[in-house]
């Protein structure tokens, strides 16, 4: 079945709208049984009961049916109509559309108002207003702000919320110069914005400001710049008063008295008196108006003209391997003195190789050279014509090679038997001494680096040595026994590195204790007559005993000591 021609128009329009927010709202052509009318063709024209809405120019129907935008601009409830243009009966009403105001945009970017221009010190207010992508206001931001300036000296507002997308702040400017305040929201620091240019002029001047070199050559000119500058030290460029110059040199030549011109004027000085000078700026006409320079190192050696030298060289080396070291000729400024192109000479508190006698190029020379006695060391550079144009360098912490050798420390005469002057016979075991053992590179060092193992051996076949034991960082303190009278030897290696030399020391001499221990005394019979026994005269077999142990003590290079006589079994 086909639909019948069309009887009235359907207008279907969205239950909510908001203000200046277009709405869709669809026409329909239906026959008398609410059939959509497809043969339809025919013109509407649209109307509503919002007298302000923005409503689409008449159009035709497609299909019998179209969508239409409708822009509401009255609140409360409104309507639709849609009529046919030719057959006015032909029309419809739509449903009651709530009309609301519009929710505001959200802010992109700030607005910041700034005066123009304003004195040095004078607070201003500054306007900060929430826009829109549109650059429209949005009055539904409130959120804070932050203020910063291209003015460092500035006092600026602390972080305020803003009210209905606006807020009024004070600021004071104080650097002239051209000037901006730029505004940025504390949490989406992508919503900011930046004043135009602010042009902050200076307050009247308070005081001057004295610009000078900070050395200068005895006899020559120099250039004094005197500057008038209000309480902000800003340039007065209204200021055009004159100045009266001074020096703490008695001897120095001074201008006369100048007028500034725009605040600013250059004045030549010639300093005589060496050693440290000021220069002194003071109005003429209110004393209060002054300023005086930083210090001048007056001296007789030109600016750029070499008083010493710099050694630029490592914290930090091995023994025997080679380093840079920069040497650079400086003026009494501690400035290169490029002009200088003497010859210098290398020495150094450690043995090594050093740099040949060389001349700098253009006030500088990078050589190399290589220390190698372990410890802090230094490196010093001397002009070979002038020996008071030098530098030294700072510490090199020369650390010591790999170990290529042992060192023994021993003592060489050990007292340490004890033998009986009546036997001849060694009564002790022998005493222990203490030694020490250094992993040592080719230069002497101490190889700290070394922790390996070292064993030792002595050509005392009955000596009690240390077992083989680790160095700790290249040293080690042991003890061992020598139990045979005379010279002995003592040796360490490494069984692991037979590359490392290993120590040895001979010579080591043992000698009888000077104190030793007697038999029990014989008592002395009446008369003082000892008795002999087995055939033999005790007198004589004691006497032979007292020469043998005198003569083992001469042989000691010691005194016996004499004992008491006492009667034996």
């Amino acid at each position: 079945m086909s639909p019948a021609a069309a009887t009235h128009l359907s207008v279907v329009a969205p239950a909510n709208a908001s203000i200046g927010v277009a709405s869709s709202v669809t026409v329909s052509a239906l026959d008398t049984f609410g059939n959509l009318a497809t043969a339809y063709a025919g013109t509407v024209h649209l109307t509503s009961s919002d007298g302000a809405a923005t409503l689409p120019a008449n159009s035709t129907l497609t299909s019998g049916t179209r969508t239409f935008a409708i822009t509401f601009a009255t609140l409360g409830n409104q309507t639709a109509t849609a009529t046919d243009t030719v057959t006015n009966s032909i029309t419809g009403v739509s449903g009651v559309v709530a009309v609301s105001a519009a929710p505001p945009n959200p802010a992109t970017h700030f607005a910041v108002t700034a005066p123009g221009s304003t004195p040095a010190g004078s607070p201003v207010n500054i306007t900060v207003t929430a826009l829109d992508a549109s650059n429209a206001a949005t009055s539904g931001y409130s959120g804070t702000v932050h203020l910063t300036s291209s003015d460092g000296a500035a006092t600026l507002s602390a972080n305020t919320v803003l009210v209905n997308g606006v807020g009024i702040l004070p600021v004071t400017l104080r650097t002239a110069g051209n000037q901006t305040v730029t505004a940025t929201d504390t949490v989406a620091v992508s919503i900011n914005g930046t004043s135009g240019i602010v042009n902050v002029t200076a307050t009247t001047a308070t005081h001057l400001s004295v610009t000078v070199p900070a050395t200068a050559t005895a006899g020559s000119p120099l250039s004094a710049i005197v500057r008038a500058l209000d309480q902000f030290g800003n340039t007065d460029t209204g200021y055009a008063g004159s100045v009266h110059v001074t020096s703490t040199d008695p001897s120095a030549v001074l201008p006369g008295n100048n007028t500034l011109v725009n605040g600013i004027g250059t004045f030549p000085v010639t300093l005589v008196g060496l050693g440290s000078r000021t220069v002194t700026a003071t109005d003429t006409v209110s004393s209060s108006i002054t300023g005086t320079s930083a210090t001048i190192t007056v001296s007789n050696i030109a600016q750029g003209q070499a008083t010493h030298l710099s050694v630029a060289a490592p914290s930090s080396a091995t023994a025997n391997v080679g380093f840079s070291i920069t040497v650079t000729a400086l003026d009494a400024s501690d400035n290169t003195a490029s002009g200088y192109s003497g010859t210098v000479h290398f020495t150094s508190t450690s043995a090594g190789s050093l740099p040949v006698n060389l001349a700098l190029v253009n006030g500088i020379a990078v050589v190399s050279a290589a220390l190698t006695t372990a410890g802090s060391q230094t490196l010093t550079a001397t002009d070979t014509a002038n020996a008071s144009i030098n530098g030294t360098s700072g510490n090199v912490s020369v650390a010591a090679g790999s170990a290529a050798s042992f060192v023994i420390s021993t003592p060489v005469l050990l007292q340490i038997q004890s033998v009986n002057p009546f036997t001849h016979a060694v009564e002790a075991a022998g005493k222990s001494f203490v030694f020490t053992v250094s992993a040592v590179d080719q230069f002497a060092n101490v190889a700290t680096s070394y922790n390996g193992v070292v064993h030792f051996a002595s050509d005392d076949p009955t000596a009690v040595l240390p077992a083989d034991s680790a160095l700790v960082n290249g040293f080690g303190t042991f003890t061992a026994i020598f139990q045979r009278l005379g010279s002995n030897s003592l040796s360490v290696f490494d069984p692991a590195r037979p590359a490392i030399a290993g120590g040895s020391v001979s010579g080591v001499v043992v000698a009888a204790d000077p104190t030793p221990t007697p038999d029990p005394t014989p008592t002395m019979p009446a008369g003082g007559v000892l008795p002999a026994t087995g055939g033999d005269s005790f007198s004589i077999l004691w006497l032979a005993g007292l020469l043998v142990a005198v003569g083992a003590g001469i042989l000691a290079g010691r005194s016996v000591r004499r004992g008491t006589w006492s009667s034996r079994s």
